[in-house]
């Protein structure tokens, strides 16, 4: 039998055309025929006039709802079978791979996927009663997802972000900073000269012990020289560094000359710009890196091109080419003033240990070597290294944003618009934050919903006891609980309950809800979790039958919040366990405790039905204890074809976003998690999405931020597309609203900070000194008087809504905690030539 389409065409039609196209295609050995690639066959469904959502989209067979009517037509019929399996088996069994579809073949039909699944989203979305066949749409992500794996990575002419065909005005990229690239290293270049002299003076001490005296340059050049002379090395570069040090100082001009143009015996007659670019070329050949390459490169420069300049000056006189010389070739240079440090009582003055730029270092003043050594950066920062272009760029801390930039619709910021781009940085004055995270038996986790939060830190033995903080940042102010020994064990997640001002903690066999109540932390909740055997046990007892579909990549995001009624756990075997968060499923308020050094007698005070004994399997050692309520087992059971999530995005009328490892899509799940529909546009398999992916607080529950390697994505739930693209690599990002207006932050990738974008005028604000390994959370006003907040694991705050600097100590203040935080996270990451990428927008 066969099934047949509109056209009278029918899937064995389609069967026998492909084996017809496989047998043509195997008279030309080691070639597939174009017509067998997946993007033809499809097509030709739809040339057949069979639409690929009249196969896959079918009416609902659950009875309708009062309100609603079914339509009963020949029409809306379910589709059969036959013709879903066979367009699943020619979609799984196309060939793939870059020995048998083109880079261009690829990228074409992932576009075709992304368009099929985006329509079949918006049937869905204009008629509530459609259901797609789950199997057959994993097929086509699974086709889209694979086909990913087949196309280069490229750096900066990467397409992948683009294969939903995104408006191309509405495709933003980071601002381009190569132009600013120099901020961190014109700091470096000075900061060497603050050490240069302590380390020449000391290399000279050691010298001057081995040659009785001070050595002679040509001395010092022939020892050194000697060294690498058997080498086959072109460019003495170890030597060079060798000589340079000690010569800094206490040795004339001309000598510093002949140390550094005449180091190299194969070659005598080097230009200032040959020199430095043999040596460039020498250092980038150097794998070994205890500096950064560019700022020695920078250094040498500047002291070969002072040199040159300076040796110019006396032989040929020109003075109009010396940058910077009076009539003796040396240049009167204005130093710093001292700062004036204000204290309790008194004031007083600090001298910078910056060296000063009228001594002399190499026989020029060093503020000739500082100018050349920045010329040269300059120079050298018109060809960035590769990647800069992309990433990140370093922003200024607070910051202000042009008040005339345009907005999206046409018109223009104004001061009230932007307050967004002004924030204070801070932190919170608790401990909550302060857990040892440096150890391997660190088990630092934090969690926070905007409302509510907890932080656990750890205690006892090796960190193996439960101890933590629960706290709220309702009102203006921090309120922080300290809770311990809840459990048998350290948690093995957490979730943070807005919705319910509620923390779950799953450990041991328990999920604790946690909140605050009267000024203290109380358990609210206390639910125990069934072995997967013993829920699987009794579903099979009710004759239900799993419905669990195989997919790979299953995430740890067991615990779900189902709104205000209900709460679940779901087991990566599909098992959903439900509790009712109604008055009988309290907590009775009976903490009971056990002491690990006494576990026999204390256990002897409980019923045995009511607590849970895991005294012979926990890591405690004896000066442990645990509240070992068992807690109310689940109200329901139940299987589901959902496989444990690696993210959860909570969506308004209590619907999910569900995010897997491996996979491209984003599936929307109902409060009963049955499949709504799948947002697909991404072009890699690392997908995320946080806690609260949309603007539903600020009143637009549509709107929808995701992100995956490439880029960030804001969705228009209503379409189910990517009304803008953000180019950006990123570890998440989270949408921010603040006075109406709507920002989206992304966590840059390779701990390169955190960027802030303006959804309105589609521009990027500024960058925040966050690294990559910081969660990060936006926590909203409640009302008038609370200034929202960008909260961080870390316990650092960023405050908006207010004037960020009073005054001029401020100012200062805060200026130096942005030095200190950004020079944290260059110094943390570094590129493969152990180069920060970052710079000042």
């Amino acid at each position: 039998m066969t099934s047949q389409g509109d056209d009278g065409s029918s899937s064995g039609d389609i069967h026998n055309e492909r084996r017809s196209d496989d047998a043509s295609s195997e008279e030309e050995e080691g070639k597939v025929d174009p017509s067998s690639y997946l993007i033809n066959v499809l097509k030709r469904f739809e040339e057949r006039g069979v639409p690929l959502s009249q196969i896959i989209v079918s009416k609902k067979t659950t009875p309708a709802a009062d309100n609603e009517t079914i339509d009963n037509s020949e029409e809306a019929t379910e589709v059969p079978s036959l013709q879903v399996q066979t367009l699943i088996s020619l979609i799984n069994n196309a060939p793939i791979g870059e020995d048998v579809e083109s880079e261009d073949v690829i990228k074409e039909t992932c576009s075709y996927l992304i368009q099929i699944l985006q329509d079949i989203y918006q049937q869905q979305r204009n008629n509530q009663l459609l259901l797609s066949n789950t199997a057959c749409m994993d097929a086509l992500c699974h086709a889209y997802t694979t086909r990913l794996g087949y196309l280069p990575i490229l750096l900066e002419n990467d397409t992948r972000h683009n294969f939903d065909k995104c408006n191309p005005t509405s495709i933003l990229n980071p601002p381009d900073t190569t132009s600013n690239q120099l901020s961190r290293l014109l700091v470096e270049i000075e900061d060497h000269y603050k050490h240069l002299k302590s380390m020449s003076k000391l290399t000279r001490g050691f010298l001057k012990l081995a040659y009785e005296g001070l050595p002679s340059v040509d001395e010092l050049r022939e020892k050194t020289l000697n060294t690498v002379e058997n080498n086959d090395e072109e460019f003495p570069l170890e030597a060079i560094d060798h000589i340079m040090l000690p010569i800094a100082n206490e040795y004339s001009f001309e000598e510093c000359y002949d140390a550094v143009f005449l180091s190299n015996s194969k070659k005598l007659d080097y230009t200032a710009d040959e020199l430095i670019g043999e040596y460039a070329d020498a250092v980038h050949a150097t794998d070994n890196h205890k500096e950064n390459p560019l700022m020695k490169i920078c250094v040498f420069a500047g002291i070969v091109r002072g040199l040159d300049e300076h040796k110019r000056y006396h032989t040929e006189h020109e003075i109009e080419e010396c940058l910077g010389k009076e009539c003796n070739g040396h240049g009167n240079y204005e130093e710093a003033e001292p700062e004036t440090v204000h204290g309790w009582y008194s004031s007083w003055t600090e001298e910078s240990d910056k060296p000063k730029k009228n001594s002399f270092y190499y026989g020029i003043k060093v503020g000739a070597l500082l100018e050349y050594a920045n010329e040269y950066a300059k120079e050298i920062a018109v060809s960035p290294p590769k990647g800069t272009v992309l990433s990140s760029p370093r922003a200024r801390f607070c910051q202000d944003m042009v008040e005339s930039k345009q907005t999206a619709d046409g018109g223009t910021t104004t001061a009230e618009d932007i307050a967004i781009c002004r924030a204070r940085h801070s932190h919170v004055e608790s401990d909550a934050f302060h857990g040892d995270d440096s150890t391997v038996y660190s088990t630092m986790m934090w969690t926070h919903d905007g409302q509510i939060g907890f932080s656990h830190v750890g205690t006892g033995w090796k960190n193996r006891e439960f101890a933590g903080h629960i706290y709220s940042s309702t009102n203006g102010t921090f309120e922080s609980y300290e809770m311990s020994h809840e459990f048998w064990s350290t948690p093995s997640s957490i979730l943070a309950d807005g919705v319910n001002e509620t923390v779950w903690i799953h450990a041991d066999q328990r999920v604790k809800g946690f909140a605050i109540d009267n000024g203290q932390a109380c358990t609210k909740y206390i639910f125990s979790v069934l072995s997967d055997k013993t829920a699987r046990a009794s579903v099979t007892a009710t004759g239900a039958q799993s419905k669990l579909r195989k997919v790979e990549g299953a995430g740890n995001q067991n615990m779900i919040a189902f709104g205000s009624n209900c709460f679940g756990y779901l087991s990566q075997s599909g098992i959903l366990q439900e509790w009712k968060l109604n008055d009988a499923n309290q907590h009775d308020g009976i903490r009971r405790e056990v002491r690990m050094e006494c576990l026999d007698e204390d256990i002897k005070l409980w019923d045995e039905e009511e607590i849970l004994n895991l005294g012979d399997s926990t890591w405690m050692d004896e000066e442990g204890l645990a509240e070992v309520t068992r807690g109310k087992k689940p109200d329901s059971i139940r299987l589901t074809d959902v496989v444990t999530p690696y993210s959860i995005g909570y969506l308004a009328d209590e619907k999910f976003a569900f995010v897997h490892n491996g996979q491209s899509e984003i599936t929307m799940y109902d409060c009963n998690l049955q499949e709504m529909s799948r947002l697909v546009a991404f072009g890699s398999d690392k997908v995320d999405v946080v806690q609260r992916p949309t603007f539903e607080m600020a009143g637009d529950p549509s709107i929808f931020v995701a992100s995956d390697l490439l880029c960030a994505k804001i969705f228009d739930l209503r379409s189910g597309k990517a009304e803008i693209t953000i180019r950006q690599r990123c570890v998440n990002s989270i949408p921010v609203y603040f006075n109406d207006a709507k920002f989206v932050c992304n966590k840059l990738s390779e701990g390169k900070g955190a960027m802030m974008w303006d959804l309105r005028s589609q521009q990027p604000l500024y960058s925040l000194p966050i690294s990559g390994n910081t969660d990060m959370v936006w926590v909203p006003s409640s009302n008038s008087h609370q200034c929202p907040l960008l909260l961080t694991g870390s316990g650092e705050y960023y405050r908006y809504g207010e004037n960020p600097v009073r005054n001029e100590d401020d100012r200062k203040w805060e200026v130096r905690s942005a030095e200190s935080a950004w020079s944290e996270i260059e110094s943390k990451r570094k590129n493969d030539r152990g180069v920060s990428d970052c710079s000042i927008m």
